[in-house]
């Protein structure tokens, strides 16, 4: 399938590029080196995406050219979506856009639906920056230190810092070629880690009052209101990582992190160590994700929805105790 994309990429002249609402490193990294590459070829590329840019990924090169509007007279021989496998996950705006004659995507996510005419799609890939990578080294487009600096970044937030089970040899071995590059970990590790505003880390300490665990300590709870947000100054773009707070308990097989979007609507991050597969939990509300990282849209009280994922998750868990048992 990397041959069909690399055709579209050639034949065509110009791309919009668009990756999915409350995007991340990976979302924003890979959309800036694919759109780097291909303006290297003299391709015209517009960037989109609903949502700001992530301040801690905000130090990419070209962030700050991303629009967040598109008009109804603009026009692309095909768009591209990087990260995302819903067509519901890229937001209301491109949604409604009709300015394209071809879909594409390049995505890593298990649960991928398939809806673009050609879809890219390697789940064992750490990050869809690498797919990203995989191209742009195929069509013998140069890596220059921007792109490297974009493909590094998605690599590390993908992995948490080599931390995930997705860090696989490719991940270090790309990793590693894209310091050879010129990239200079130092510097990405400070943007995305040490460069936090004091109310995130306010933020963060009024979640930790939340954190609860259930299921004999195998399921690790936490979330967040509106109400925090109100009183810390901060957005949902300031949640990133509070999930592996609860993950990172001692015990804990299946993290919950859920915050509130609107009155009655909840966003849920579910978390993994490896050995629980929580796309299943957020497959039931019609999210997906990957076996270790899924996530999902609920509504309801928090009551209702603190419930409905816990329950889940036990379900989960005894599903694969039996299996255990019965092996």
């Amino acid at each position: 399938m990397i041959d069909k994309i690399i055709a579209e990429l050639k034949n065509n002249n110009s791309f919009l590029i668009v990756s999915h609402i409350n995007p991340d490193g990976d979302a924003i990294g890979s959309a800036l080196a694919l759109a780097a590459g291909l303006k290297a070829m003299g391709k015209k590329v517009t960037v989109f995406n609903q949502d700001r840019v992530p301040d801690i990924v905000s130090f990419l090169p070209d962030a700050s050219e991303i629009v967040h509007e598109l008009s109804d007279g603009e026009w692309f021989d095909a768009a591209i979506v990087v990260d995302c496998g819903t067509p519901k996950q890229l937001g209301d705006k491109f949604n409604a856009f009709k300015g394209y004659k071809k879909l594409l995507n390049i995505d890593h996510h298990l649960t991928n639906l398939n809806f673009a005419d050609i879809v890219l799609m390697d789940p064992d890939a750490c990050a869809t920056g690498v797919i990203i990578y995989r191209v742009l080294k195929k069509m013998g487009i140069e890596i220059t230190k921007e792109i490297a600096l974009s493909i590094y970044t998605t690599i590390v937030v993908d992995t948490g810092s080599f931390h995930y089970g997705n860090s696989n040899p490719e991940a270090f071995k790309v990793a590693g070629e894209m310091v050879d590059i010129g990239v200079e970990p130092w510097y990405v590790a400070e943007n995305l880690y040490e460069s936090q505003p004091e109310g995130r880390i306010r933020l963060h300490s009024l979640a930790l009052n939340t954190l609860s665990t259930h299921y004999n300590g195998k399921i690790g709870f936490i979330m967040v209101s509106n109400e925090m947000y109100k009183a810390t100054g901060t957005t949902a773009e300031d949640t990133d990582g509070i999930v592996n707070y609860a993950r990172s308990l001692k015990g804990v097989e299946a993290a919950i992190f859920v915050r509130e979007i609107s009155q009655g609507r909840y966003k849920a991050s579910l978390r993994s160590k490896g050995r629980v597969d929580v796309t299943k939990v957020a497959g039931k509300y019609d999210g997906g994700g990957h076996a270790n990282a899924a996530g999902c849209v609920l509504s309801g009280s928090l009551t209702e929805v603190r419930s409905k994922l816990i329950e889940a998750t036990e379900e989960l868990l005894l599903q694969q105790e039996g299996m255990k048992i019965g092996s």
